[in-house]
C-alpha cells in the first residue's frame, strides 16, 4: 500500500510507470465491492462504549412515556379541576371574568362567573321598568301633596282635626237623625271643586282622603302616637335624626317630655309627673 506522495510522484509528466508502481497504485485503494471489517474503523469502537445498552434505552423510554402522560395537553382535556385552578394561579388569570358555554348540544354550561351581555341587557330593563314605576309613585304622591299652602299647614291641620275626631267621623256614617240618614242631609256649606252636596258624600270623601293622606304623612317620614304616661313607641321611621314633640289632646299646651333612644325604630317617653290628660306624640324624621 503507497501512500497518494508516492503514488503522485509516479505518475508526473514524462514519467513511465512500471507494472509493480500500477499495481501498487490500484492496491492502495478499497474496492466498492470490498466491505470494510469493523475493527478497521477508526474511533468505531469508542464510540460504541459511549452509547446506550438496550436494557437501558427501553427503561429510559418507558419513563419518557410516563412523564409524557403527566403533561398537560394543548387543549386542556387531561387536566383536572384542582389543576385548571393550579394553572390560573400559575398564569396569573385566575380571577379572569367568564361567561357560561355551550356544549354540543346547545345546552349552557354552568362554568361562567359573570353575567352575559344579554343577560345584563334584560336585569337593567327591569330595573328600568321599576324606576319607571317609581317615579309614577312619586308623581301620584306629589299631586296629592299639592296644596296652596307651601308649608302644608292646612293639609296638617285637617290630618290632626280628623285623627282627634275620627271615632265620631266613622260613627257618622252610621248614625240616623230621627227618620232621617245623613244620605238626605243638604251640606249648609259650599265645597266648590269637591262635587259633593249631601253629609254622607263629604264623609265618605273626607275618610278616603284621610286614609290616603295618613299614608302619604307616614311615607314622608311623620309617626303620631296617643298615649297616657310613660310609653315605648315604635316609629319604624329607621333613623336616629327625628324631632319629638308632644302636647295635651284637651288642652292643646305642648308637654315636656324625657326621650330615649332604644333603637333607630324605636324611642321611650317619659314624664316628670303622670299627665292628667290624654297626650298626643309626633316623631318626625330629619
Amino acid at each position: 500500500m503507497a501512500s497518494l506522495i508516492e503514488i503522485f510522484g509516479w505518475f508526473e509528466t514524462g514519467d513511465t510507470p512500471t507494472q509493480d508502481q500500477f499495481r501498487m497504485t490500484f492496491s492502495s485503494f478499497r474496492h466498492k465491492e470490498n466491505n470494510i471489517p469493523f475493527n478497521e474503523v477508526e474511533g468505531l469502537a469508542a464510540a460504541f462504549e459511549n452509547t446506550v445498552t438496550e436494557s437501558g434505552f427501553t427503561s429510559f423510554k418507558d419513563d419518557v412515556n410516563t412523564k409524557i402522560i403527566q403533561l398537560a395537553k394543548k387543549d386542556g382535556s387531561n387536566l383536572l379541576p384542582a389543576d385548571v385552578i393550579s394553572w390560573k394561579d400559575a398564569l396569573g388569570i385566575a380571577s379572569i371574568a367568564v361567561v357560561d358555554s355551550l356544549d354540543e348540544n346547545g345546552a349552557v354550561v354552568a362554568e361562567g362567573n359573570v353575567y352575559s351581555k344579554d343577560q345584563v341587557l334584560t336585569m337593567l330593563d327591569l330595573l328600568r321598568q321599576q324606576v319607571d314605576g317609581s317615579y309614577q309613585v312619586i308623581e301620584d304622591i306629589r299631586q296629592t301633596l299639592v296644596s296652596n299652602d307651601l308649608d302644608l299647614d292646612e293639609l296638617q291641620e285637617i290630618v290632626d282635626y280628623i285623627k282627634k275626631n275620627r271615632e265620631d267621623i266613622e260613627l257618622l256614617q252610621q248614625v240616623s237623625v230621627g227618620n232621617t240618614t245623613d244620605d238626605r242631609i243638604t251640606l249648609t256649606g259650599n265645597y266648590p271643586g269637591w262635587g259633593v252636596n249631601l253629609q254622607n258624600q263629604l264623609n265618605d270623601l273626607l275618610y278616603e282622603k284621610t286614609t290616603m293622606i295618613e299614608s302619604v304623612v307616614s311615607n314622608y317620614g311623620r309617626y303620631r302616637e296617643g298615649i297616657t304616661g310613660n310609653a315605648v313607641l315604635n316609629h319604624n321611621l329607621n333613623t336616629y335624626d327625628f324631632v319629638c314633640e308632644a302636647y295635651d289632646a284637651v288642652t292643646l299646651y305642648k308637654m315636656p317630655i324625657r326621650v330615649r333612644i332604644l333603637n333607630e325604630n324605636s324611642i321611650e317617653i317619659t314624664f316628670d309627673d303622670q299627665p292628667v290628660n290624654g297626650i298626643k306624640v309626633t316623631v318626625s324624621k330629619i
